[in-house]
């Protein structure tokens, strides 16, 4: 990995970036790439010492690293504070080891554990359907099971909402009440767990030796671009900005239907954009699947 300073950003924000020490310990894959794309993590394996990134595209992740420090100093004596566990894996024939770990195990009286997680997110992504948390809490719950030989009782999601409004909380009942929310995850089966867990190494495994023998890559779905849904905006005639956004035209049509002057509306259909693949993937210029949606960057 490469940085560049674009923005001429102070030397200590530059260094705590630079001097980053994470560590997937002696695994071939941890729980967050494996929860992740197969094709990003074999891009990643093969050009990494290419990308080039700009510390400034950094500074939310250097803002998640602090509050986790802080957090893992405040655990309590009966606490277990980030513990990286490992599990080695066989995938026909090939032994694989991976590890997880976890923010926060949270001892009940029973023996068994609450494993929870923190996250530094908008008001926005606390808000919307977070199935990678899911798959994430549930990836380290098998792995506690199988390694530690200790039962899960639930998992939990600690979300310090970087970009709360206190103003906006009084306005809206909807709204967070407070900068810090936790959110109950649902725990899956030991048996769902299990099988999801393998089914992503192998995977991950599948894509490594296709990068390996140069063969194609699997694709990118559409939930690992970030990509959002197709809408139709209604937009009034002279107005820049959309009176409203549905999900299907039908209901964007009936809108408008409504209307006392319906002539003046029209309806915009907005194609979805794969956001990470635009923006956030560090590996898009080597990616074929992004090369062939955007000749213009090739």
């Amino acid at each position: 990995m490469q940085y560049t300073n674009r923005f001429n950003l102070p030397s200590p924000i530059v260094r705590a970036i630079v001097r980053d020490n994470y560590s997937k310990g002696a695994s071939d894959m941890s729980v967050s790439e494996i929860i992740d794309s197969p094709r990003i993590k074999a891009l990643q394996t093969e050009y990494g010492h290419e990308v080039v990134e700009d510390v400034s595209d950094k500074i939310f992740s250097l803002l998640g690293r602090g509050v986790h420090q802080i957090l893992e100093w405040g655990a309590e004596e009966h606490q277990t504070a980030e513990e990286r566990i490992f599990l080695p894996v066989d995938i026909d024939g090939v032994r694989v080891m991976v590890s997880g770990a976890m923010d926060l195990q949270d001892p009940e009286g029973d023996g068994s554990v609450i494993i929870r997680d923190w996250k530094v997110t908008t008001v926005y992504a606390f808000q919307s359907d977070k199935p990678a948390w899911v798959n994430q809490l549930n990836c380290y719950a098998h792995m506690v099971r199988k390694v530690k030989g200790v039962e899960v009782q639930g998992l939990q999601i600690g979300a310090i909402l970087r970009d709360f409004s206190k103003s906006k909380s009084n306005r809206d009942s909807e709204y967070p009440e407070a900068a810090i929310q936790t959110l109950d995850l649902p725990l899956w089966p030991p048996e769902v767990a299990e099988a999801y867990f393998l089914e992503r190494v192998k995977m991950h495994v599948d894509a490594r030796d296709r990068a390996m023998a140069g063969l194609e890559l699997p694709l990118c779905t559409d939930e690992e671009r970030w990509v959002d849904d197709p809408q139709w905006a209604v937009l009034k005639k002279g107005n820049k900005r959309a009176s409203a956004v549905f999900p299907t035209e039908s209901e964007a049509k009936l809108y408008i239907s409504e209307q006392k002057k319906p002539e003046e509306f029209s309806i915009e259909h907005r194609q979805s954009i794969p956001k990470r693949c635009a923006d956030w993937c560090s590996v898009s210029r080597w990616c074929s699947q992004f090369k062939a949606e955007n000749p213009e960057a090739t």
